[in-house]
């Protein structure tokens, strides 16, 4: 797989899929081991990433990993990137000037109502704030709550927000509310909202899953959980849910909580 000047586009049992030569454009913020990097899309016809949905991106001389744009139009794409493994620990140190993108993957997010709430742990945002973006646009109220260890860890992420309003928690309080993201949460209260979407930790998931389980609200639930994607095209079953016959790179990458029990019971593991 190389860098070519048109998109290319081929055919999987279940999607129809494109790919696209990228350009970085620019560092745009650093963080300890994040990096936030935007990129030109050099293809003309590559599909527009809906919230909701993920792209495989590749680096040449490595490997292809599953990443959520923080934000995409025709022209360009953000990453949030956190260091993980040796993908992206080269990513974070020397993002690449050319890379590739294949997808668009996953199925897309359709928040509807008045009033929404997406929750976002850590890295979690780059799949939070598409959903957050698109429910200010097409009409809802909606919040957004962005929790971190500390602020260092926090991305500036509110020229891509629409007009979301953001809550910030840290845990060590140096921004925002001190605590997690479901302390935030808490004091605001959940009868106004018409649907909840979080991505993040999965042990934060499983603490929100249990938090709506217990208010009785779990069906205005939507969660993102973590695991490992490999194919990204639904023939591997690696990022099969535990206890459920569900695919994230197929079914996800947001699952209706209700659907989930099993997998909150074995503990939300990742792999």
């Amino acid at each position: 797989m190389g860098n070519t000047a048109s998109g290319a586009a081929f055919c999987t049992a279940a999607q129809r899929y494109s790919y696209a030569s990228l350009r970085l454009e620019r560092v745009e913020w650093r963080g300890p081991g994040l990096v936030m990097v935007k990129y030109r899309v050099l293809s003309e016809g590559f599909p527009l990433v809906r919230p909701g949905q993920f792209i495989l991106f590749w680096v040449p001389g490595l490997e292809a990993i599953p990443l959520s744009p923080l934000y995409s139009d025709e022209e360009t794409m953000v990453f949030l990137v956190k260091e993980r493994g040796e993908t992206t620990r080269s990513i974070v140190k020397e993002p690449p000037r050319f890379a590739g993108a294949i997808g668009p993957q996953g199925r897309p997010a359709e928040p509807r109502g008045e009033r929404i709430a997406v929750i976002a742990g850590g890295v979690g945002v780059a799949s939070a704030l598409p959903v957050a973006r698109q429910a200010s646009l097409e009409g809802s109220e909606t919040l957004l709550i962005y929790g971190a260890r500390s602020a260092a860890e926090l991305a500036p992420i509110e020229s891509y927000a629409g007009g979301s309003r953001i809550i910030y928690a840290t845990e060590d309080g140096s921004k925002g509310l001190k605590g997690t993201v479901l302390d935030a949460l808490d004091g605001l209260g959940v009868s106004g909202f018409a649907s909840i979407y979080a991505a993040g930790p999965n042990p934060m998931l499983c603490a929100l899953y249990k938090w709506a389980q217990r208010l009785g609200v779990l069906d205005k639930l939507f969660l993102a959980p973590e695991r490992i994607i490999r194919c990204g095209m639904g023939f591997c079953g690696k990022c099969n849910i535990p206890g459920t016959e569900l695919l994230l790179c197929r079914d996800g990458a947001y699952l209706a909580a209700p659907s989930l029990t099993r997998w909150v019971e074995k503990g939300c593991p990742v792999d």
